[in-house]
């Protein structure tokens, strides 16, 4: 699906949309969900600032939110 200008846009590695993430389609934001090939290209796209958000492990964020490339919000 191609990102949408003026949504948060989402990243999701797997075929079925993680559950939390569905929770913030029913928010007034207008969200897209972004589905990718893997991890690692879901990480490349969140630090390029083509999608907004994902929800991944700590252990495979942590390294980017301490070089201040991304911010956990939990």
């Amino acid at each position: 699906m191609p990102r949408q200008s003026g949504q948060l846009n989402y990243g999701n590695a797997s075929a079925s949309p993680a559950f939390t993430v569905e929770m913030f389609k029913s928010s007034p934001a207008p969200t897209s969900c972004i589905f990718l090939s893997g991890g690692a290209p879901m990480i490349a796209d969140l630090i390029a600032g083509q999608i907004q958000m994902t929800i991944n492990g700590k252990s495979v964020l942590l390294p980017h939110i301490q070089a201040g490339k991304v911010r956990a919000l939990a």
